[in-house]
């Protein structure tokens, strides 16, 4: 039977869908090539990676992909047929690549050295939810690098009235704060295009201000614990007596 969905749940659900078009085509592949050389630089090591339906999953060993996956809005915008969970719910924040899940992720703590989210949070939607289990599942000195849609780019004239949701730089260092990360850590790096459609393009100077999207990077911090010896107690002082000697001079006598 169709499920009758209020405006606020279809825009979560068209939002992302603008990536599947040439202009969204060219801000993923920009993406894809620094993920890959971020992945280039530790080999061996387990990583995830989170993007959108559209997106281009580096190519590298040792991942696990995860795809934003929603329920399907016909041409009426008005009815759906969504995926429904155990309990009757739409199925919202599912995910779909490696594994079939949905939040919180179904990794133990600390699995992934790297993870990569590539705009799949650009719709607005519980990320707060889903950094947290970043956090969770990143292992201390791990590497969270995000790629999000720049508000300050021309580009954005591309997406508007596309049901995005875009934010700043230092909303999304405040949202890091919240999940656990040392947000005056981060390092940031702008992506993509600047108006015409071009791949592979990056840059922190002046000009790379206006790019399509921007790259945080943060690593995960913990305090290491530094196993000490126990402090032996001092033992109470005592004065000492001096025996006098058996034999004693004459004038003593």
């Amino acid at each position: 039977m169709p499920v009758k969905l209020n405006l606020n749940e279809q825009a979560h659900l068209n939002g992302l869908n603008w990536f599947h078009s040439a202009d969204g085509q060219a801000v993923l592949a920009a993406g894809k090539a620094i993920a890959e050389e971020i992945l280039d630089g530790q080999p061996l090591a387990p990583w995830l990676w989170l993007g959108v339906s559209a997106g281009m999953v580096p190519e590298a060993p040792y991942g696990v992909h995860l795809r934003r996956a929603f329920a399907n809005v016909n041409a009426n915008n008005h009815t759906e047929t969504p995926e429904l969970s155990n309990f009757g719910e739409i199925a919202m924040n599912r995910f779909r690549g490696s594994v079939i899940c949905d939040l919180p992720l179904p990794f133990a703590n600390e699995s992934f050295t790297t993870i990569l989210i590539q705009h799949a949070l650009d719709d607005g939607r519980d990320w707060h939810y889903l950094l947290s289990e970043c956090e969770r599942v990143l292992a201390p000195g791990g590497l969270l690098w995000i790629t999000a849609l720049n508000t300050w780019s021309p580009y954005r004239l591309h997406w508007m009235r596309r049901r995005l949701h875009v934010m700043g730089v230092s909303q999304w260092q405040k949202a890091l704060g919240y999940a656990g990360f040392d947000a005056r850590a981060t390092s940031v790096q702008w992506l993509g295009p600047r108006w015409r459609v071009s791949h592979g393009e990056a840059g922190v100077g002046p000009l790379d201000f206006f790019r399509a999207s921007v790259a945080l990077k943060v690593k995960k911090q913990t305090l290491a614990r530094i196993k000490g010896k126990p402090i032996r107690r001092a033992a109470a002082w005592k004065p000492q007596v001096v025996a006098k000697s058996q034999t004693q001079r004459p004038h003593d006598r």
